[in-house]
């Protein structure tokens, strides 16, 4: 069975076109069939309901209309897409305005109630509400069970306890037991709130006897896992607390599975993001077991990681010879249009208004595209879906096996929580960190790049903060010492600009061993697996700045390349996008020492680039990698630049820049991460600004140590910790093998470099990203 849109759009034109009711009605009850039979993505249905409300709305079918709007609204409000759900009900009352139909109106208003208040404006809600109550009665009709919940959920959350107690009461003789189950539901967080746990507990074990009797939805499903696991923490049962958290993850990953966008699976991990670290972060250690592998699995998946999944699932595609050169570059070029708008950030206000009123415009159709081939192929191959392998259970397996490949994993919960977890093979850890000291340094990075504070400041700062964590986590790294544990994997939040490499580095037997290659650490921020990375050195492209206050830049990337031996060294201005395009598609090496600047103030990735939009467009920038990169097969990135792993979070909903803008959500937008898109590399860059002497030094020790071992991961840990080593006399010896320029600008400098070589904003500020 194959699904077309297009042919269904035809067909119900062509009702329009020929006034003919009967075939339209027709063509939608044999796809509602199909739909029905079928295992498709909700998204893919929204663009069928999207034709089926055109076909109403000619036909003058009022209440179906507007009850297909209704349900658009409803989907799109599960998605967090608030802006499409509110322009669907806003036309649904317009609709039901010009017909007169008050009843209409009623509906209109209590789902309007039930969206704002997930949205969390409850003053509007309860507005929403009583309009939506005052129209039953005045059509002396019953008020809805649902609308008296709901209202009983708006007092609840505005703290009027006994009124929602009350009115959940009243219902409770209802035989609905849909309802029922709400009602004890809401009942468990009412009296949990009002402190009576243990009528709490009650209420909570007959909504579970109800659960098994009612059809399964896995949103609502999650909903009484985490009220479960809420009133379990409060009752200090903390086994329960994390199994129903479990549960409450595998649920909400059984929703994601049925959703292909990926700011609409986005929207749904954001809904619960947040609330579900604050209870697993409330766990005793003494408590915590492998079930938090599987949550932490939830709340660590992104957008990003969404994606490569689906580029996986591409070459799978390419690779399958059942499947026809037709089909395969339909999808080719599917994925084209789709990164050319944006994918996986996508660009502008598009995300904003991305609904079925748009999808005739490219960002909209290609998606559809997308949705569609993904049905039609796995159903015809038999194969599995791009998601199948985002399953969290799979996830959380990846994490053991990281674990006992004797690696310690440390996630950053510092921007919400000021608390890291550590993972050790045989144990998990959540330590508290002191929450002002990191606002402190939140504050100092962010007067730094706008050059509100001076560099000398800054780096007195970076030495705060390095000794409060090295403090908090001395016990640990000894630890760590002590087992022989041969790699830390760093997964940082939103407060990605913590200097790990040299808080680690602060530990002298953990230094010795990053010194003889026996120890690395490594940012890993996206959970998609990595393979073993051979850097290739044929052929390296230097991306420099010809100006004259970056003298060492091509000086770099010629003694880079040249202890290297590397056959083939093309250089290209950093604004030359044409030639960066070309000369990627054959470079193993992307060797970038131009001028950097931070994004942290951009609204919206989509303008993001390198040079920090000053002037003409640098070639590193979002669009130029989202759109081809992920094609080329380069192995390592230096971005030798200041701020080049600088961050956004945020997508662009307002141009006002204010928090409506900002995510919930792990999903973290810098260069290292998307230019790891290509699963086949690894990254190397700055958090702050860096100086180009000690930068020629680093990436010619880097050089150094790559020549000796081809494992990046050794070579980069190795040339950080031994820079640190140098002094006066070794640097002198360093230098002999540059070229005459360099040696002679390093030479003149030397003292100045033999104090940088010690401090932590120098060495801090480099970071290695890998895939996890």
């Amino acid at each position: 069975m194959q699904l077309s849109i297009e042919n269904f759009k035809k067909n119900i034109n062509l009702s329009i076109k020929k006034n003919d009711k009967e075939l339209g009605l027709k063509e939608i009850n044999i796809t509602q069939s199909l739909i029905n039979k079928s295992d498709i993505s909700n998204d893919l249905i929204v663009s069928y309901l999207g034709i089926i409300q055109k076909f109403y709305k000619h036909f003058n079918f009022i209440e179906e209309e507007i009850d297909t709007l209704l349900f658009l609204a409803d989907i799109y409000s599960s998605y967090g897409a608030f802006q499409s759900s509110y322009r669907i009900l806003s036309e649904a009352e317009e609709i039901a305005n010009e017909n007169n139909n008050i009843l209409a109106l009623a509906k209109i208003y209590m789902l309007m109630s039930a969206i704002s208040f997930t949205e969390n404006d409850f003053d509007f809600a309860l507005k929403m509400g009583k309009e939506s109550i005052k129209i039953y009665k005045h059509l002396k009709k019953d008020i809805p069970s649902h609308l008296i919940i709901n209202m009983a959920i708006i007092y609840m959350n505005k703290g009027e306890l006994k009124k929602a107690i009350k009115q959940y009461k009243s219902l409770l003789n209802t035989k609905d037991i849909n309802l029922l189950f709400a009602i004890y539901l809401n009942l468990t967080i009412c009296y949990r709130k009002d402190k009576n746990i243990k009528e709490s507990i009650k209420c909570m074990k007959e909504a579970n006897k109800i659960k098994y009797k009612i059809d399964y939805n896995p949103e609502q499903s999650a909903e009484f896992e985490l009220v479960s696991a809420t009133t379990y923490l409060k009752d200090n049962q903390f086994k329960m607390t994390l199994k129903s958290l479990e549960n409450a993850v595998n649920h909400l990953n059984t929703m994601l599975l049925n959703v292909n966008k990926l700011h609409f699976r986005r929207g749904i991990r954001e809904k619960y993001i947040i609330r579900i670290e604050k209870l697993l972060l409330s766990i005793p250690n003494n408590e915590l077991n492998d079930k938090i592998l599987t949550i932490i699995s939830f709340i660590r998946s992104t957008l990003v990681s969404d994606w490569l999944y689906i580029l996986n699932w591409s070459n799978y595609v390419y690779e399958n010879t059942k499947i026809s050169t037709t089909e395969k570059n339909k999808l080719k070029d599917i994925l084209n249009k789709l990164t050319n708008f944006g994918a996986p950030f996508l660009y502008g206000l598009r995300e904003k208004y991305d609904d079925h009123y748009d999808e005739m415009n490219p960002w909209g159709s290609s998606w559809k595209l997308l949705n569609e081939f993904i049905f039609n192929i796995t159903t015809k191959y038999k194969i599995n879906n791009p998601y199948f392998k985002t399953d969290i259970n799979r996830i959380s397996k990846l994490f053991k096996q990281r674990l006992s490949e004797n690696n310690c994993i440390i996630i950053s919960f510092l921007a919400f929580h000021s608390k890291l977890i550590i993972l050790y093979k045989e144990k998990y850890l959540i330590i508290n960190i002191n929450k002002t000291k990191i606002y402190e340094f939140y504050e100092s990075i962010s007067k730094y790049r706008t050059l509100e504070l001076s560099t000398s400041e800054f780096a007195t700062k970076v030495s705060i903060i390095e000794n409060e964590l090295y403090n908090n986590l001395i016990n640990q790294l000894d630890y760590i010492n002590e087992i022989n544990i041969s790699s830390i994997m760093y997964i940082p939040d939103r407060f990605d600009f913590i200097p790990m490499q040299s808080i680690v580095l602060k530990h002298n037997q953990i230094k010795e061993k990053m010194l003889t290659s026996k120890f690395t650490i490594k940012t890993t921020p996206i959970l998609f697996p990595t393979s073993k990375i051979t850097i290739n050195t044929k052929k390296i492209l230097g991306v420099v700045d010809d100006i004259e206050n970056l003298y060492l830049s091509k000086l770099e990337v010629d003694n880079f390349s040249k202890i290297l031996n590397i056959p083939i060294v093309k250089y290209i201005n950093s604004k030359d996008q044409n030639s960066c395009s070309d000369e990627m598609k054959d470079t193993n090496i992307l060797h970038v020492t131009t001028h950097g600047f931070p994004i942290n103030n951009f609204l919206d990735p989509h303008y993001v680039d390198l040079n920090g939009h000053q002037g003409d467009t640098h070639c590193i920038n979002t669009n130029e990698i989202q759109e081809r990169f992920y094609k080329y097969n380069y192995n390592l990135v230096i971005l030798n630049s200041c701020h080049s792993s600088s961050s956004i979070v945020r997508s662009h909903q307002s141009n006002t820049g204010d928090l409506v803008n900002e995510l919930k959500t792990n999903d973290i937008f810098n260069f290292p991460i998307i230019l790891l898109m290509n699963r086949k590399s690894v990254v190397i860059s700055s958090i702050w600004r860096t100086f180009d002497k000690f930068a020629l030094l680093f990436s010619y020790n880097l050089g150094k140590n790559m020549k000796e071992s081809n494992n990046i991961e050794q070579s980069f840990s190795k040339s950080i910790s031994s820079i640190t080593e140098l002094n006066y006399n070794s640097i002198s010896h360093m230098i002999k093998d540059l070229d005459d320029n360099s040696k002679e600008f390093i030479a003149s400098n030397i003292k100045n470099i033999e104090q940088m070589v010690k401090h932590p904003y120098c060495y801090g500020t480099y970071q290695l990203y890998t895939l996890f």
